[in-house]
């Protein structure tokens, strides 16, 4: 909050109190009339520095309000990211995604996710396109990262545990 929002409330409030003692003491009507003015114009000036710190008191909570998701957004993330790991779908590959890891699956199946969207705390699924005569791609549908696999069939998504298991 704002010191010279609270020192008008104050200064304001406090000329309001002097007004009032002064009409106590008026006997003439024209007078009386003149303080009473000028004892409006002091509330209204207290009034709307009150309407002033409430306006900072609700950008401030609202301030606080949007930090805090961010915290907890981050926190999240920070969460979910550690249940994947980048890696190559095929050993010895230069292509990189993202897998789900067996042991954080949570009754997810595996999958994989892009690296584009991944580094910008984004989960999106890959899906496979092949057209005629092409390699496999992965294909991500919010960034539209086309990635090449260098294979012309690929098997069904591995969680990250299992890939190299059935090599050998």
């Amino acid at each position: 909050m704002d010191i010279s929002s609270i020192t008008a409330i104050t200064t304001a409030l406090k000329g309001a109190l002097d007004i009032t003692k002064g009409i106590a003491s008026l006997h003439n009507h024209a007078e009386l009339s003149a303080l009473s003015i000028e004892l409006n114009s002091k509330l209204i000036e207290a009034q709307q520095a009150i309407f002033a710190v409430n306006d900072e008191r609700q950008r401030l909570i609202d301030k606080v309000r949007e930090l805090e998701d961010q915290i907890a957004q981050s926190s999240e993330w920070e969460s979910e990211k550690t249940r994947y790991q980048l890696m190559s779908p095929w050993p010895g590959q230069p292509v990189s995604v993202y897998h789900l890891k067996k042991s954080h699956a949570n009754g997810d199946e595996p999958h994989w996710l892009c690296p584009n969207c991944f580094q910008q705390k984004s989960k999106s699924v890959l899906n496979t396109n092949q057209k005629k005569g092409e390699r496999v791609h992965f294909v991500c549908s919010v960034c539209n990262a086309s990635i090449n696999t260098g294979w012309n069939g690929i098997g069904a998504p591995q969680y990250a545990e299992d890939i190299g298991e059935n090599e050998g």
